[in-house]
């Protein structure tokens, strides 16, 4: 009977996820209520109070959640073999990580997340979490590269893994906010850019 249950809890914990991803598909965050939520799921706003506690936590879930199959990239990445050059890797790493995202949610979403983060302190943890997820990976894709000696040993990966993390953010939020041709550059300064960030981690 526990295990049923457990299990009808997770299946109606996803119900509420996908209802609200389907929300954002339609309508910016801010506008979207919890009575909204609870609606398009076809519960109660107590059941969502229930699962989650609020509406941001709603969504902190959601996005971590569809994190996985970039976690899964990035794992392969980071374990590939054939990384000989370590500045094609740095840039190799941004554009996975960039357009990794946006096979997660959609530019529109994340674009409603991004504005509606300096109006809602609640969304801070969601960003946080994002961050110490990117960071993490950075610091294990440039222990890989130290390992192999393309980086030097003396390296702070943590801090030199901050700085790769910023640099993914920028361009981030460039594809988020800009269209396709008013970034038909920016793979150009990507590689420039990363080229400055490898003169400070070259053996």
């Amino acid at each position: 009977m526990t295990g049923l249950r457990g299990k009808q809890k997770t299946m109606r914990r996803q119900h509420i996820l996908d209802a609200t991803l389907k929300l954002l598909s339609k309508k910016m965050f801010s506008d979207i209520s919890l009575q909204d939520i609870a609606a398009e799921a076809d519960v109660t706003v107590p059941t969502i109070y229930n699962y989650f506690g609020s509406k941001s936590a709603v969504i902190l879930e959601l996005v971590l959640s569809r994190q996985e199959e970039l976690s899964e990239r990035m794992d392969a990445f980071i374990t590939k073999r054939g990384h000989r050059d370590a500045q094609r890797a740095l840039t190799d790493w941004v554009r996975l990580v960039t357009d990794g995202s946006f096979e997660t949610l959609d530019r529109d979403v994340w674009r409603s997340l991004y504005q509606e983060r300096v109006r809602d302190d609640d969304l801070g943890p969601l960003f946080g979490k994002l961050s110490s997820f990117y960071v993490d990976r950075s610091v294990q894709f440039l222990d890989t590269l130290k390992n192999k000696q393309l980086i030097h040993a003396d390296i702070d990966t943590k801090a030199a893994a901050k700085l790769l993390d910023a640099v993914c953010e920028h361009y981030f939020r460039l594809a988020i906010f800009y269209t396709a041709q008013s970034r038909s550059g920016h793979g150009d300064e990507i590689k420039a850019i990363v080229k400055e960030l490898y003169r400070g981690l070259a053996p």
